[in-house]
Formats: C-alpha cells, sequence, structure tokens
C-alpha cells in the first residue's frame, strides 16, 4: 500500500502543475530579463543549447549562479521540448514527487508499517507546502537538488542494504552530481568519504576506494569545463570565493545574528524577514529530530550507516549555511529545502521510540 501511495504523488505533482500552469503560457522572454537567479539560468540554458556545452557566454571561469548543473538540465528541456518554460516547470513537479518515493522508500523500514504511512503523507505535505506552493514553478537549483540528494541517500541505503553493485555505483555518482548542484554539499562529501574510510572498518576498502573514485569523477565536470574553456581547474563556482573571502575579512561574532539564523532553519522565518511567516511544521520536525538524538545517544550504541550519513548530512547542511551564508533569507526559505525531506524521517523514528517506551512497556 505505502509503495503504491508513494508512486501516485508522482501523478498528483504532475497533474497539479498541469492545473497550475493552464492555459500553458509559456513566460521564457519574461525570465530572461533580469538580474535574479531564474533569470540568469534561462539565459545560461539557451547558451549551452545554441553554443554548446562549454557555455562560451560566460569568458573565464564560471562563477555564478552556485548550481552549476542546473544550467545543463534546463537546457536538456530547451533541447527536447523546445525553447518553452512549461515542460521544466512540469518536470521538476514530477521529480519533486519522485523525491518523496526515494525517501520514504529510503526510511520507511526504519519504522513500523502504520507509522510509516504517516511519514509518507507528512512528506507530501511538506512537498506540497514547502516546494511546490513556492519554488517548483521558478527556475532555481534546489528543485533538481531535492531529486539527487533523495537519489545518493536511496541509493547508499538500499545499496549497502540488499549488497546491489548498481546502487553502489549510483551513490556516489548521485552525491557528485549534487555538488555541482549546491556547492555547500561538497564539505558532507569529504565528511562521507573519511567516514567510509575510518568509522565503518567492516565495508569493503574495494568499495570505499570506488566510492570516491566516482564521487570525483561526478562533481568534476565544472573543473573540466573551466580547464577547457579558460585552461583553470575550478572545482566549484567561483562566487563561494566571495562569500571565503567576506569569511575571512569581516567575520565578526555576532551571537545575536546567529540566534537569529537558527530560529529560521527552525521554522522562525520572521526573524530575520518580518514579511515571512513562521512554519510551526518545521518547529515539530526539529522538535522530533531533536528528541530521537536525545533517545539515541542515551542508548550509547555505535551509529549504523544510514544514522552516520544522515545525521552528517544535516550537521554539515545547516552548518555551513549558518556560518557562510551571507542571505539565509534569499527568495524565501529556499537553500534549506534541500535537506528537510532528510531531517524529517527522525521524527517518526521518534514516535515509535515513544510508542514503545511509554506505552507497550506499561
Amino acid at each position: 500500500t505505502g509503495s503504491i501511495l508513494a508512486l501516485t504523488t508522482i501523478a498528483i505533482f504532475g497533474v497539479l502543475a498541469v492545473i497550475h500552469l493552464y492555459p500553458f503560457h509559456n513566460k521564457l522572454t519574461d525570465d530572461l530579463n533580469g538580474i535574479d537567479d531564474w533569470n540568469k539560468y534561462a539565459r545560461q540554458a539557451l547558451d549551452i543549447k545554441h553554443n554548446g556545452l562549454l557555455m562560451p557566454s560566460i569568458m573565464g571561469e564560471y562563477w555564478a549562479p552556485a548550481g552549476f548543473l542546473y544550467n545543463y538540465f534546463v537546457a536538456l528541456i530547451f533541447f527536447l521540448f523546445g525553447e518553452n518554460i512549461v515542460p521544466v516547470f512540469i518536470i521538476q513537479n514530477l521529480i519533486l514527487g519522485a523525491s518523496i518515493c526515494l525517501i520514504y522508500f529510503s526510511y520507511r523500514d526504519k519504522m513500523t508499517s502504520i507509522t510509516s504511512l504517516l511519514f509518507l503523507i507528512t512528506l507530501f505535505l511538506f512537498a506540497l507546502l514547502d516546494v511546490h506552493k513556492y519554488y517548483s514553478f521558478r527556475l532555481l537549483s534546489e528543485n533538481l537538488a531535492i531529486f539527487t540528494i533523495a537519489g545518493f541517500f536511496f541509493c547508499l541505503f538500499k545499496g549497502m542494504e540488499k549488497n546491489n553493485k548498481l546502487l553502489q555505483i549510483a551513490a556516489p555518482i548521485f552525491l557528485g552530481l549534487s555538488i555541482l548542484i549546491r556547492p555547500n554539499i561538497f564539505p558532507f562529501a569529504i565528511a562521507i568519504c573519511l567516514v567510509l574510510l575510518f568509522y565503518f572498518r567492516n565495508i569493503r576498502l574495494s568499495f570505499t576506494l570506488q566510492f570516491i573514485l566516482l564521487l570525483v569523477f561526478s562533481s568534476s565536470f565544472l573543473a573540466i569545463r573551466n580547464y577547457v574553456a579558460c585552461g583553470s581547474f575550478a572545482f566549484l563556482p567561483t562566487v563561494g570565493n566571495t562569500f571565503g573571502n567576506d569569511l575571512l575579512h569581516h567575520f565578526t561574532i555576532s551571537p545575536a545574528y546567529f540566534l537569529k539564523k537558527i530560529l529560521f532553519i527552525m521554522g522562525f522565518l520572521s526573524t530575520l524577514n518580518p514579511e515571512y511567516q513562521w512554519r510551526p511544521h518545521w518547529i515539530l520536525m526539529w522538535a522530533g529530530y531533536l528528541s530521537y538524538l536525545y533517545f539515541r545517544l542515551k542508548e550509547k550504541r555505535k551509529f549504523e550507516l544510514w544514522e552516520t550519513t544522515s545525521h552528517l548530512y544535516i550537521f554539515f547542511f545547516y552548518g555551513l549555511l549558518l556560518i557562510i551564508a551571507p542571505q539565509l533569507g534569499s527568495y524565501g526559505f529556499r537553500l534549506l529545502i534541500p535537506a528537510t525531506f532528510i531531517v524529517l524521517p527522525f521524527s517518526f523514528i521518534t514516535i515509535d521510540i515513544l510508542y514503545k517506551k511509554y506505552f507497550l512497556n506499561n
């Protein structure tokens, strides 16, 4: 039942997209003009389609927007369906539904069957309220990052649990592509390689080396483009250098500002922008996640691979945003959505823990 319902969400988001977009006006011309990220993605996708993969309109190293691979995602859709923005938005909604499926299949066996169905329903509502409503009809790279991250966790978990070689190969490829879409995932990628090498010694060394090699290969497209275009091996978009320089030369510790960013991440969006609404479902999500950590640490038992990978991703993703993101509230809360679906499962695992602890034991 859960599998059928999960797959149905893909069709539901496809139908919702068609209803939203009808009568299918192509607004690409409007998106080509402006300074926002969606304007740049539209222009650069057309540059790829008409002038080649090196994106020749950008002289020198690729600078911005940070979602380098997303330019090629949009360009591919333009190539397949013509220079029309409507198919882009429909496909973004379809892969949002696919992302829900992948996250559900990744974590459902960590819960009871009833709890997993509640988890699936909540996943759908989060996707509807946080992504479909605000971002699925924008040219923003987070729409693709949600899918590649979901693909990474699914392939890693199921590949290791079932010893599926194909999924084990796909996992680092999905992670490498995710770096090309959201560069702030790069520190997590380094961390997971170190964890595989030193924490999980029971995992075959050949798997770890394969993981690292495929990760380096799949995340190197930007470096190859830069080298061919201008002789530089810049591995990440150079807009990140601006953030790094600002951090090194103008960094000041402001506990009040960091507290505001933490509250923003937890759902109190008005701390950074009074015009934003607070998101009570995020507050409940974080309460569940922190409760899980409390109960889990009390067990004093070694974290399994799926737990370690999930917690590392959450720690590095949000931690990096706290430290270097100068505008955490850029375009609403879009910087946060590639991670919320990874935090959410732990709230439902906590439900099972509480039920077992306080009801079954009594």
